[in-house]
């Protein structure tokens, strides 16, 4: 029979504050991805902050799961570290797609078809 929640295991991680601390940054340099001016523009920043590369939040992100699952922590556990990095997938894919169609739709208008006298 499949137990869902079993209660003998240990459902925590050495290092757990820390680990919520570090999601917690992670989601707000996610933040600051989406909305750098009005970061530059309520801290009174003379340039958009920064934020680290998709690579460095996937490594910072695989931190907690990958010591969840040498620990033997039962699946919950390991699934609840691994929501900061689902996050990051899907605000990656979302900017990808955003870009993209950016850049098919500029594609398109430099090549709208110009007639002189129409």
């Amino acid at each position: 029979m499949l137990i869902i929640f079993p209660a003998d295991l240990p459902s925590t991680i050495p290092f757990a504050t820390g680990f919520t601390l570090l999601a917690f940054f992670i989601h707000l340099n996610l933040a600051i991805l989406f909305h750098s001016d009005d970061v530059r523009t309520h801290l009174q920043l003379a340039h958009n902050p920064k934020p680290l590369s998709y690579g460095m939040l996937y490594t910072l992100s695989a931190v907690a799961p990958t010591l969840s699952l040498f620990l033997g922590s039962p699946w919950q556990t390991t699934v609840w570290w691994l929501v900061t990095t689902m996050v990051i997938f899907v605000v990656q894919s979302a900017m990808d797609t955003i870009e993209s169609n950016s850049r098919s739709i500029s594609e398109l208008e430099s090549k709208r078809y110009v007639s002189r006298g129409a």
